[in-house]
């Protein structure tokens, strides 16, 4: 935590204080002169990397009540802005504090419109923060900081009036339920105590007409009065301060209201600025002047801690995902290394397998030339498998067929010698580019019965060979028919001259080309 520093601000000078547990330790005093500002420069040069907050107060000060329609975002902002421009035209150092919604009608919002009227007082003491830049909370008043003093001190009032005396002179502040209404700050001609009790007595009850006239207090009716002071100063002030049909007065103890505050620099006199500070340490107000440039560097350190913590956690994040990729290449490292001893031991098996081997007379290239040879007198010695599987198909569709004879060849020229007589024959090496087939010679029979009707025996034979022929890689002829068919002669429904019927035999031709 850095250390955290008060600037008490008033119209003669600026006062600096560190604060430490409710210990305010004066650190310097800054005229409001050149050379005041110049030895402010170089005092906060060495402490900027202090947390401080500026605390002001001065007469020159403005309060203003408005009711607004109940906006919300940008359209409030908006609101907000042309109205403390309107009321405080030329001051940056204003501010708008909401007092709540009414409780009747539309339910407007009242807004206290307040700011430090001359800007140019605090100039010289903002440049010089900004210059160095330190970390400004913000810049506050005393009223601002009275009104967490003032909800303890109220004991049930709805409206009441609090004095306090500072060395700025005697300050008279306003409060409806608990909230902030109006301050007023009257310098004082000498800092006495008979000084400050005629002037609190004449004071309130001018400050009593002006709220009566603004119609804050109803006419007619005592307003509480509380004043804060010292306890060795309390009986002046209680001899001067006396009830009146409009005032109704009450002496509140300086110096308890320290301790119940936890204050460990206790004031010796009625002056308040060091209860003020405290409070302004203790419950730091919402409400606030300064804007823009004055508080960047403020902005920035509460930042910090999020950006910290972002970067922690992406940091964790890559760390995380740094040991995942380490881990998978750990992992991928042994599995190379695995395949590696794998290699080399299949490297060292094949090559005693190779010095196992009888040595061969031949170069790499004549043998993988003979190699090549032999695959193709393999791929053009096929098997009859495929041709006996559809010739089986087809004869299982006509059980009067009798299979008697099947004679398998490879030979290129498929319209060769067609005779039935043919046998299996091996054929001489052909050259690489010459096509090839696969030829099964069928002999067949048909029963006896069928020997007499020949034209039974010319269709079994054409629907055995339309059968194979539906499968378009066949070419299938037909090479010897049970029965001579010439040109000009005609089909007889039975035979001539024969004593004893045949078997009606027939031979077809089934060619396949590789």
């Amino acid at each position: 935590m850095p250390a955290r520093f008060v600037l008490f601000l008033d119209g003669s000078r600026l006062d600096a204080f560190r604060w430490h547990e409710g210990l305010l330790e004066p650190e310097g005093q800054f005229g409001t002169d050149g050379a005041g500002v110049e030895r402010f420069a170089a005092y906060l040069h060495k402490r900027r990397n202090g947390l401080f907050h500026l605390l002001a107060d001065v007469s020159e000060e403005g309060f203003q009540l408005e009711d607004i329609p109940y906006v919300r975002g940008a359209d409030r902002t908006a609101l907000l802005t042309r109205k403390l421009g309107q009321y405080f035209y030329g001051s940056q150092l204003s501010v708008a504090i909401s007092q709540g919604r009414l409780p009747e009608g539309r339910r407007d919002e009242r807004i206290l419109l307040t700011a430090l009227t001359r800007p140019q007082h605090f100039e010289p003491w903002l440049v010089a923060l900004r210059a160095a830049e330190c970390r400004v909370a913000g810049v506050f008043s005393v009223p601002l900081v009275a009104e967490s003093l003032a909800t303890a001190l109220a004991g049930g009032r709805r409206q009441f009036l609090l004095i306090s005396f500072t060395r700025g002179g005697l300050r008279q502040t306003f409060f409806e339920n608990g909230r902030l209404r109006f301050s007023r700050l009257t310098v004082l001609a000498v800092d006495t105590v008979e000084e400050m009790a005629n002037s609190a007595a004449l004071e309130s009850a001018k400050i009593h007409q002006y709220l009566v006239a603004q119609r804050l207090v109803v006419r007619g009716t005592r307003l509480p009065t509380i004043v804060l002071a010292h306890p060795g100063q309390a009986a002046s002030l209680r001899n001067r301060c006396r009830d009146t049909e409009d005032l109704a007065y009450e002496v509140a103890d300086l110096a308890h209201e320290a301790r119940r505050w936890r204050l460990r620099s206790l004031p010796a006199d009625s002056h308040a600025e060091l209860l003020f500070m405290h409070l302004l340490m203790r419950q730091v107000p919402k409400a606030q002047f300064a804007h823009g440039d004055e508080r960047r560097f403020f902005k920035l350190w509460r930042l910090r801690p999020a950006i910290l913590a972002t970067g922690t956690v992406l940091f964790a994040g890559a760390l995380l995902y740094s040991g995942k990729v380490l881990v998978e290449q750990m992992n991928l490292q042994s599995r190379v290394d695995a395949l590696k001893a794998q290699i080399a031991t299949d490297q060292q098996r094949y090559a005693g397998i190779l010095g196992g081997l009888p040595k061969v007379p031949l170069g790499n290239d004549d043998l993988r030339l003979l190699v090549r040879k032999f695959d193709e007198v393999t791929r053009r010695s096929p098997a009859p498998d495929g041709l006996l599987a559809a010739v089986g198909s087809a004869l299982l569709k006509d059980p009067r067929i009798e299979l008697d004879r099947l004679a398998w060849s490879v030979t290129d020229n498929p319209e060769g010698e067609k005779s039935s007589t043919a046998s299996p024959r091996t054929e001489a090496p052909r050259p690489s580019g010459t096509a090839a087939y696969a030829i099964l010679d069928l002999a067949a029979s048909l029963p006896s019965a069928m020997a007499s009707d020949r034209r039974a025996q010319l269709t079994a034979v054409e629907n055995l060979a339309d059968l194979l022929r539906k499968d378009t890689a066949l070419k299938v002829d037909v090479l010897s028919m049970p029965f001579e068919v010439e040109s000009g002669k005609s089909l007889r429904s039975g035979s001539e001259g024969r004593a004893v019927a045949e078997r009606p035999r027939f031979t077809l031709r089934i060619a396949v080309k590789l």
